[in-house]
């Protein structure tokens, strides 16, 4: 979560802190120092929420004097994927790997779009049937026998 506060005060505040409320979790920003009529972006990260579903995320920007409060409303999506790689063992440059799995969102959903990145470089995107299920191909850039890691993300 990348949240921005502003001072809009006529003096400096040596403490601020953000508070992250989502479901059962609460974080903290470390305290950091924000000079009147400035702004500052800080980067929270919090486990999201187990179940799928609507959440209000309460973020609060404080100091020991004062106290500002936005809620939030977002959705929770989960998604399950399943990915099979073939060969297994190794392939060469040049040589075809196939891919095949399920990608479901929740247990109500197909999630439609897949994108596919190989060494954690974007390889293309592939469109999973009505059923969820996909299968397509990419070819191998290694010149030995390290094979190439297919990964998948929504």
């Amino acid at each position: 979560m990348t949240v921005t506060v502003k001072n809009s005060g006529n003096i400096d505040e040596e403490s601020v802190r953000i508070k992250i409320i989502l479901g059962d979790k609460t974080i903290y920003s470390t305290p950091f120092y924000l000079a009147r009529d400035r702004s500052e972006t800080k980067t929270l990260y919090i486990d999201a929420p187990t179940n799928s579903g609507r959440y209000d995320m309460v973020i609060v920007a404080y100091d020991s004097k004062t106290e500002r409060k936005s809620i939030q409303r977002i959705e929770i999506y989960r998604y399950s994927l399943s990915l099979e790689i073939s060969p297994k063992d190794e392939a060469f440059e040049g040589d075809w790997i196939k891919i095949s799995g399920t990608a479901r969102l929740d247990t109500s959903g197909v999630s439609r779009k897949l994108n596919v990145y190989k060494d954690d470089k974007y390889e293309k995107t592939i469109i999973s049937k009505d059923d969820g299920t996909y299968s397509d191909y990419v070819s191998s850039t290694q010149k030995d026998t390290t094979r190439s890691q297919p990964s998948l993300r929504t």
